[in-house]
């Protein structure tokens, strides 16, 4: 019986850890303070310092709110999954993804072949819109620091 009440306990308590991690995670990628978060769910931002820490446990009633302020499925906090993608150089590029983009990536998933294409192409078209902007604002500021230079004689 002792030794069926230590695994319960030590089951319990990597259920915490993995709810802690996803805690402090989910807090990170929206980039909010302990203080903000705490704020935003109606707790001391100490109470909410003690959970991410391992003092307190955390409850269901923080982890829902949790999930309605991020827009997730309360389930999200009890996975220990992580999914990552690297890019040509090997960074990891799903840590900049938001809720919002996972939620986006899901979507993309359940669409047929061809509306897949079209989603795409779209953003490809948009990919080149954008990076052309940014290559003509750099030419603008590239132009005015060669001014600057050619007034100043530097």
């Amino acid at each position: 019986m002792e030794g069926k009440k230590q695994k319960e306990s030590e089951m319990v308590e990597e259920l915490y850890k993995i709810i802690r991690y996803n805690m402090k995670n989910f807090r990170l990628k929206e980039k909010l303070t302990q203080g903000d978060l705490a704020k935003s769910l109606g707790i001391s931002t100490h109470h909410y310092q003690q959970i991410e820490a391992g003092n307190n446990p955390p409850n269901l009633k923080i982890v829902y709110s949790m999930s309605k302020l991020f827009k997730v499925h309360p389930i999200h906090f009890f996975n220990t999954y992580e999914f990552h993608y690297a890019d040509q150089e090997g960074k990891i590029v799903t840590e900049e993804l938001s809720f919002e983009d996972l939620e986006a990536v899901k979507k993309f998933s359940s669409l047929s072949k061809e509306d897949k294409r079209s989603v795409i192409d779209f953003i490809n078209f948009k990919y080149e819109e954008s990076w052309q902007r940014i290559k003509e604002e750099r030419k603008k500021k590239k132009g005015k620091s060669d001014l600057f230079k050619e007034r100043f004689s530097l």
